[in-house]
């Protein structure tokens, strides 16, 4: 399932970067991706983004957005280096070399009480309930409200599997007095059917935003390392980007867990979940 950007949100900005080109010293014109997100992803023009439902424009137009390192119009410089398909970083100042420049438009938007109690009262859509994600052209970001300028969506199926023999408890459960109350609990509740196969798995969807750069050319590459007890896991690595998008599943291998099923069940033990920025020369950055 998708969380949007602005949940917990009371007032919201909506940001669209507008983008042109041209051959170095050549006059700018406009691009085939004309409109992107912050990391370079296609995005609907500003004049089409719709505000959600449950929300009002709190501006009436958009505006560029100053207050960055920009020049007096709201436009950043950059180059494209083969095979690149967008500049790594991004200046105020403009060059005779530069073959790509961008602005951010922004427009306020805040939450209508009134629109956002209806919205409860008459409960999810039924697209919502199917679970669809939706995207205006094949390859832009997905997106959980359906808009008019949709013309895709997709739907994620999972099937859990289990071994058709389960493998039983820990040694440790079989000792004497280990667990003072398992002779008197059902044999429905034991600790097998309680823990499965003691092969737990971690399938989440996690999706940090606006993480801090890391690297010169205003981007990072981050991964996450998941610790439960005493394994952890790694995610993959996302490369040039602040809002990356995990959606994997990490698998601990022969964890034991000690102690009272039930108690276990009702206080887990915590997943830890840590942020890096990969770097190939220098260790790795610590979020």
């Amino acid at each position: 399932m998708l969380f949007d950007v602005d949940a917990g949100h009371m007032t919201f900005s909506e940001e669209v970067f507008e983008n042109q080109m041209r051959l170095p010293g050549g006059q700018w014109i406009g691009m085939t991706e004309g409109y992107t997100d912050v990391n370079g992803e296609k995005a609907v023009p500003k004049d089409e983004v719709e505000c959600p439902p449950g929300w009002v424009w709190e501006e009436v137009e958009w505006s560029e957005d100053l207050n960055r390192a920009v020049d007096d119009q709201g436009w950043e410089y950059g180059l494209t280096i083969p095979p690149d398909r967008r500049p790594k970083s991004w200046v105020p100042a403009e060059k005779m070399y530069h073959t790509n420049r961008r602005r951010r438009w922004i427009r306020m938007r805040r939450r209508d009480q009134q629109k956002m109690e209806a919205l409860r009262k008459r409960g999810p859509d039924e697209a919502e309930k199917e679970g669809w994600e939706h995207a205006s052209l094949f390859g832009w970001r997905f997106h959980l409200k359906p808009r008019k300028t949709d013309s895709f969506r997709r739907r994620r199926w999972r099937n859990r599997m289990e071994p058709l023999e389960k493998t039983g408890p820990a040694a440790i459960f079989a000792l004497e007095c280990s667990l003072s109350s398992i002779e008197d609990r059902n044999e429905d509740k034991s600790v097998t059917t309680t823990f499965g196969v003691n092969r737990p798995t971690i399938s989440c969807f996690f999706d940090p935003r606006d993480l801090l750069a890391m690297d010169k050319d205003s981007f990072s590459d981050p991964y996450a390392i998941a610790s439960f007890l005493h394994q952890s896991q790694k995610t993959v690595t996302v490369r040039n980007t602040l809002n990356p998008t995990w959606d994997q599943t990490l698998i601990f291998y022969e964890v034991e867990i000690f102690g009272d099923p039930e108690g276990t069940m009702s206080s887990p033990p915590n997943v830890v979940v840590e942020l890096y920025d990969q770097d190939t020369y220098v260790s790795d950055y610590f979020r």
